[in-house]
């Protein structure tokens, strides 16, 4: 853990390290704000270019600091291919301004964070805190600091299965002998939340649990909260009592995906009607969104318009997954049904799954907290969302 003076015990003698690739104009400064912690570092000062500094670099997992200037064009790919390059390094970028398709392309590529100048302290702080415990838990393992994905699920509206998915979805994943993989399941919804109802958890941490300040936010914390449903995967509830929905704030939302991807190899994340900056900051950290919707009218239009708020708040490089529940396919005795290419006309984007309605199969796994496919007939639905997840996860 980074502690700062003033609240620093014992030191242990394993500090992480951090290592910078600074210019002049703010080495001093980032010198200044570590010397307030307990960490220690190694800055470099960028002579020539920072392509020169990076060449040959290698190193053990550790923090790495880099100060990105964007008025040099070529060092954006410098910084992509030294990211791609080097995963198991927990990379802090400093730049003055980089347009937001950059911002998640570096993210995409294993950034930590990116940070604006000038530099604020308490955000570089908060910054180097997780840097330090994604290198720790990356030593701990014996193995890199890698991160796992992060799948969002949005519902075009109330009513379309869109928590169902999600937690076949987490079944679906987390396989079984072999193929076993750590699954984590967070419930946001923090008003009306069912994911631990569908899987009848009944005891154990929730979702309100985690809402400390975000130094405080770590896989310790983490670990206490979630609880581990008898499928393998492990689930944060959301509260059992209604909260309000400024309880989280953009900071914690962060902190919490965050230490969740370090920790498991799927995040399945099951998001709430409602819009809020919280939420925006999840679907900033996600790897894909889900969108469940149904073949109705208004589902259609409230799908077009949350795939227009995406476009809207930057998140438009975000992949985008629709899936249509309880399809039904139009025959020559149903004049009723939409059809699927006025659908994805209306939506300006296609279709990628569709799922039949089977109500029964499903309503009995929700009553027991089982997966699908161990419903009377369900292996079928099953194995259809099986191949769904498989498909979105091979995407990503």
């Amino acid at each position: 853990m980074l502690t700062t003076n003033k609240h620093a015990g014992r030191v242990d003698a394993a500090q992480p390290t951090m290592i910078g690739f600074l210019r002049k104009d703010i080495a001093q400064e980032v010198k200044s704000i570590v010397k307030k912690t307990d960490a220690t570092s190694d800055i470099r000062i960028i002579s020539d270019s920072l392509k020169e500094e990076l060449l040959g670099f290698q190193s053990e997992p550790c923090v790495i600091l880099l100060q990105l200037a964007a008025s040099e064009d070529d060092e954006f790919d410098v910084v992509e291919e030294f990211l791609n390059r080097n995963p198991h390094l927990s990379v802090i970028i400093i730049c003055d301004d980089v347009p937001f398709e950059q911002v998640r392309r570096l993210m995409r590529s294993g950034a930590l964070d990116i940070l604006p100048r000038p530099l604020k302290e308490d955000e570089f702080l908060v910054a180097l805190e997780a840097a330090f415990v994604r290198v720790s838990n990356a030593k701990l393992s014996g193995g890199s600091a890698k991160t796992g994905k992060v799948i969002t699920f949005m519902k075009a509206c109330g009513g379309v299965g869109g928590t169902t998915l999600a937690v076949q979805s987490a079944h679906a994943l987390v396989g079984r002998g072999r193929r076993k993989r750590k699954v984590c399941l967070i419930d946001f919804d923090l008003q009306f939340g069912n994911v631990a109802m569908y899987l009848d958890v009944e005891e154990g941490g929730e979702l309100s649990d985690l809402l400390r300040p975000p130094e405080e936010i770590d896989a310790t914390l983490f670990d206490s909260v979630s609880t581990t449903h008898p499928s393998g995967i492990d689930i944060v509830a959301a509260p059992q009592t209604v909260w309000s929905l400024d309880s989280i704030s953009v900071e914690q939302a962060r902190k919490i995906i965050e230490v969740a991807a370090q920790l498991y190899d799927y995040v399945i994340v099951d998001l709430p009607d409602y819009w809020t900056d919280w939420s925006k900051q999840i679907l900033e950290s996600a790897h894909g969104v889900v969108l469940v919707m149904q073949m109705t009218v208004a589902a259609v239009r409230h799908a077009r318009r949350r795939i227009d708020l995406l476009q809207s708040e930057g998140l438009g490089n975000v992949p985008i997954f629709i899936v249509a529940n309880r399809f039904k396919k139009p025959t020559m005795f149903t004049s009723d049904t939409i059809k699927q290419d006025e659908v994805e006309k209306a939506l300006g984007h296609v279709i990628d799954f569709a799922l039949p309605s089977n109500f029964k199969i499903v309503n009995e796994a929700q009553t027991h907290g089982i997966p699908i496919a161990e419903a009377e007939g369900g292996r079928k639905l099953a194995a259809d969302l099986n191949k769904i997840a498989e498909s979105i996860v091979a995407r990503l």
